[in-house]
């Protein structure tokens, strides 16, 4: 483990440990008083501002749950930790594990409402991204003088004078125009090299003037040296270079001096780090200082310091010289563990907010100075009213053990800027964003998109399980000469699960100047427009790595400002040098009504002379889906529903044009796509895209295999073969296709067979895809249990596909806003391992049955033993049962399932105990760290808290019965061993 997440962990022990000296209760309420409360229940405080201020370490915020708004705008202070800020009624939400919902808990909520910043919980930072330190210059030639063109750096707080450093850098990064290259001829001013630092030197008007908007100067190499002469700027380097005010190094006395002012809470002794970066690449620091390393201010004047490697100082540390690139460094004086549970949080009518609640600006320069520690738990985000503008955003990532569950996100929406429900620019993790409801306008997640000051960092470290992404068909809205709409239109149906957002899609056609809009599936005329902003996409970062997104539902997107996917997992330029795109995993997700599945690739070349960033982390790699149903929307998807010519479908494209990918994975998915799409342009429906243009290298070492999709990859196989290299296409059915996919072996080292083209859904052999069951029949060519006219079955003997048992079984929780059912149950196994008993809380009343299998594939053929439940086997009440199955082999692996009312509870595989042994393991697999509890009591009263790991054996007593209690990526697997 390296030295950041150490002393991270260090820090909050630490703090953990002086929380627990306090233990006080204090009251806010919308009828309270900041002058005269004590924050007493009978005197409470009328602001959180005012709250947070006043506490101690491990105090508690009550807000009091009257139906009444409290004022919440608040800047948490660093030096008060481990706060919780919780509802009155805390008590009367469901417990954790179950999704509010603000339908049936709106009255236990303690209203937050933001009339200006909203919760704001970040460090100090000056230097490089902490404001507006690039300005333009213009150069005349004849003179060596540049001239800034706006808006000035003193007009944005900075001390500018004779003697300052600043350096030039290509500005193309910004202004780049996607799939074009940097103009030829662009370059910094001649001589100057970027990423140097120059000195100013004759700057006019000189004294408080220099540096706005319209003053001048000339460069010199060293401090009050000769002016540089400047040879040559064409239209291009004057366009694209920009000169950036970095932080300053003095060599000469051994200073760091900061060109902005800085807060009070600079003193002597006061740990700091610092890091560095610019527009283009990664730089160096100021020589010895590192990155991830604790500095300690000494000698503080004014703006001006020297660094010590202790509080103490001592001999300060000799600079040896002033780096390259732009330079950042903050305090380690950031707010840190700190807990929400059960808030309501709004912004106040017309306040168009950013975010509802900011951890950490993205301006860090280590994970030792990011907000850390935060949890959100049965919270309530969402925007004013349906058609006011904002929040922008609901939570601001960019953190350390950040933790968002069991909470309501909905109408995240923006006119003017694009929206999220969470976002991070620079979040390190591990972040955890379980058991949500995620209504937002354009991505409902997305981290990147901005260049941090922290570099190499990537957003990395997400578990993502267990939410509902949705958006609502309210937002779908198109302009254009459309003429009157006829045919299917799109609508929120009763069901829907955000009664705030409901309505129909809409339509205004300039050619009879009337607005259409969708109510009950009818177009009705409409004068009155929506409310309109840009929609993207569900899921999306720019710089991902080490996620694993399981469990979650995805519902609603169409052809807007992307192209309608659901997920998109693209490297790119614009979130900086040290973007990363690898080890993603995307298993047991139902995602539908949308247009399209999954965009991934890369947007970086990795070299000069082009017209994006190099992303230093190279090849994305080791993206995974497996197991996942896609249902896509088809035709009603596109820009407008009732115009339906060549506007088809893709599943899946690797549009970038930068690093091709590498050893990527697509197993078990199921993708239905409607029958009869036409193959015209400009839409082909395609299972799989690509660039026209081929990224070098080709895609390679992928693997297709035991996966039911639609229609053709783009140009069909010799044209794959083009793009793809030893790459294996195994077991694959690509219903509706017209391509060459039958034969084996095709070009540069790609593989394909077994592969099956049926003509549509209905010979694929769904067993009611109607009412949304899309698990193959027995009688399937596909299906594990087919005897006659079988094609062929998945490589490890199951239907092939989805194993929609275990989709199901996933997103149950998902769904239905409890924890997954098989969090729900326990397995019991007695001496001999000749028994097993399930026992377990039934959703309803429906009878339930459990049943052993012999091999993976659980179908008939492989049954070895079932069981259905009955009155006798109720243990409390008519939910709480248990069922026995017998006969069963010593020694030896099942695989079981537990069905109840259509629903699946658990499945996975159970090993015997070998007979004559006294105890047994229970062996808890999950694909995160996370906490965990395992008890004999249903209550889990008294359960033992397990240390996060990939494996943790337990043991357990002959003829007992153990519960285990999971915050996890799920499902999880529950083995039983010797």
């Amino acid at each position: 483990m390296d030295a950041g997440p150490l002393n991270a962990m260090k820090r909050i022990a630490l703090f953990l440990a002086v929380s627990s000296l306090h233990a006080a209760s204090y009251y806010v309420s919308s009828t309270g008083n900041d002058s005269t409360g004590t924050g007493s229940s009978s005197a409470p405080w009328l602001t959180l501002a005012h709250a947070v201020r006043a506490v101690a370490n491990g105090d508690t915020i009550i807000i009091v749950a009257n139906g009444n708004k409290v004022t919440c705008d608040a800047a948490l202070p660093a030096t008060i930790t481990n706060i919780t800020v919780q509802s009155s009624k805390l008590a009367m939400l469901q417990p954790v594990g179950y999704r509010v919902n603000p339908a049936t808990d709106s009255a236990n909520f303690g209203k937050c409402q933001f009339s200006g910043i909203g919760i704001i919980a970040s460090g100090e930072v000056y230097g490089h991204n902490a404001g507006q330190t690039y300005q333009q210059a213009s150069v005349d030639l004849t003179t060596n003088t540049f001239t800034i063109t706006g808006p000035g750096w003193v007009e944005n707080g900075y001390a500018v004078a004779n003697g300052t450093q600043i350096e030039p850098e290509l500005y193309i990064v910004f202004a780049y125009t996607a799939g074009t290259t940097m103009p030829p001829t662009t370059a910094v001013p001649t001589p100057l090299v970027a990423l140097t630092h120059y000195y100013i030197v004759n700057c006019a008007p000189s004294g408080p003037a220099c540096g706005r908007n319209g003053s001048t100067f000339q460069l010199a190499a060293t401090p009050g040296g000769s002016p540089i002469d400047i040879t040559a700027c064409d239209s291009d380097c004057a366009l694209n270079t920009t000169f950036g005010l970095p932080v300053q190094a003095d060599p000469s006395a051994d200073t760091i001096t900061s060109t902005q002012g800085l807060s009070g809470t600079y003193v002597n002794g006061l740990a700091i780090t610092f890091s560095s970066g610019s527009l283009r690449l990664p730089s160096n620091l100021p020589a010895p200082l590192a990155q991830d390393t604790l500095y300690y201010v000494c000698n503080l004047s004014g703006r001006t310091f020297k660094l010590g490697t202790t509080s103490g100082c001592g001999t300060t540390i000799n600079i040896t010289d002033v780096g390259t690139g732009m330079q950042s460094f903050s305090n380690q004086l950031v707010p840190h563990g700190w807990k929400f549970s059960g808030i309501e949080f709004a912004p106040t009518s017309g306040n168009h907010m950013g975010s509802l609640v900011q951890v950490g600006n993205g301006g860090e320069t280590s994970v030792l100075s990011m907000p850390d520690s935060f949890e959100f738990d049965r919270n309530w985000f969402h925007d004013y009213s349906a058609t006011d503008d904002g929040p922008v955003r609901a939570i601001l990532d960019n953190s350390t053990n950040l933790y968002v569950h069991d909470s309501w996100f909905d109408g995240i929406k923006d006119t003017s800027a694009e929206s999220q429900c969470i976002t991070g620019i620079s979040s390190y993790g591990p972040t955890r964003i379980i058991n949500n409801f995620l209504e937002c306008m354009t991505e409902n997640v997305m981290y990147g998109g901005g260049v941090p000051n922290y570099y190499p960092v990537t957003n990395q470290n997400k578990t993502i399980t267990g939410n509902y992404f949705y958006k609502p068909f309210l937002w779908k809205n198109t302009t254009g000469a459309y003429g009157t709409p006829s045919g299917t239109c799109l609508y929120d149906a009763a069901s829907s699960p955000d009664p705030r957002h409901r309505g129909g899609e809409y339509v205004y056609d300039t050619v009879g100047s009337q607005g259409w809009v969708c109510v009950g599936g009818t177009w009705t005329m409409t004068g009155t427009p929506p409310f309109t902003g840009t929609v993207k996409n569900l899921l999306e970062f720019k710089s991902g790595r080490i996620w694993t997104v399981s469990g979650n539902v995805f519902e609603g997107n169409w052809l807007a400002g992307q192209a309608g996917q659901a997920l998109t997992f693209g490297q790119n330029d614009d979130s900086g040098p040290g973007t990363a795109n690898d080890h993603l995993t995307v298993t047991n997700n139902k995602i539908s009504k949308v247009y399209r599945l999954v965009t991934w690739g890369s947007h970086c070349t990795g070299g000069a002379g082009v017209g994006n960033n190099p992303c230093v982390n190279g090849t994305p790699n080791n993206q995974n889906l497996i197991n996942n149903l896609y249902v896509g929307g088809g035709p009603p998807y596109c820009t407008v529903t009732f115009n339906t010519a060549g506007c088809n479908t893709q599943m899946w494209t690797s549009l970038y044009t930068g690093y091709a990918t590498l050893q990527n994975r697509w197993d078990h998915n199921t993708i239905v796509e409607p029958d009869g799409l036409a193959s015209t342009s400009p839409y082909f429906p395609q299972s799989f895209l690509y660039e026209i243009t081929p990224a070098t290298p080709l895609n390679d070492q992928d693997t297709y295999t035991n996966s039911i999709d639609s229609y053709d990859f783009f140009g069909q196989k010799a044209n794959f073969a083009g793009h793809w290299t030893n790459s294996t296409w195994n077991r694959m059915v690509l219903k509706g296709a017209a391509g060459d996919y039958t034969s084996g072996g095709s070009g540069l080292g790609n593989v394909f067979s077994n592969t099956s083209l049926p003509a549509n859904n209905t010979a694929v052999g769904f067993v009611n895809p109607s009412a949304g069951d899309y698990h193959l029949s027995p009688t399937s060519p596909y299906s594990a249990s087919c005897t006659t006219g079988c094609v062929f079955k998945s490589s490890d003997g199951t239907d092939l596909g989805a194993d929609i048992d275990l989709v199901n079984m996933a997103t149950s929780g998902a769904v239905a806003g409890t924890p997954p059912w098989d969090q729900q149950a326990g397995l019991q196994l007695t001496a001999g391992s000749t028994q097993i008993v399930f026992r377990y809380k039934a959703p309803t009343s429906t009878a339930c049955t459990a049943t052993i299998y012999n091999a993976p594939a659980r179908i008939s053929a492989n049954q070895a033993a079932s069981v259905s439940d009955s009155s006798a086997n109720s243990v409390s009440d008519v939910l709480d049962r248990q069922l026995y199955i017998s006969g069963l082999t010593a020694s030896k692996n099942y695989w079981y399932k537990l069905a109840c009312g259509g629903g699946v509870l658990m499945v996975g595989d159970v090993s015997t105990r070998a007979a004559g042994s006294g105890t047994s393991q229970f062996s808890f697999d999950w694909s995160a760290p996370v906490a965990m509890q395992y008890s004999s009591s249903r209550s889990m009263s008294g359960a033992v808290s397990l240390p996060a790991a990939t494996r943790q054996f337990i043991p357990v007593p002959a003829n007992s019965v153990v519960y285990a209690q999971v915050g996890t990526t799920g499902p999880i697997t529950i083995l039983i061993a010797p």
